[in-house]
């Protein structure tokens, strides 16, 4: 399984959703919006999302903090 994290380091929910998987072994990795070549390819690739964390699961978007805590993972 691949986990993705879009994340910023001044956000709480991202470090609720990493601390989640943690917890639970799950292996992500992690993507920092808050370099601007991140945040740019972020943008240029995912218009309507626009708020983090972000996180992704094989390729498919799942939500951010909430919607983690509530999937099948």
């Amino acid at each position: 399984m691949d986990i993705v994290v879009y994340s910023k380091k001044s956000c709480p929910h991202c470090l609720s959703a990493k601390v989640w998987l943690e917890q639970r072994q799950y292996q992500f990795t992690e993507i920092s919006l808050d370099d601007p070549k991140e945040l740019k390819a972020f943008q240029e690739s995912y218009p309507n999302l626009t708020t983090v964390p972000q996180i992704f699961v094989d390729g498919k978007n799942i939500g951010g903090f909430s919607e983690l805590i509530r999937s099948d993972l």
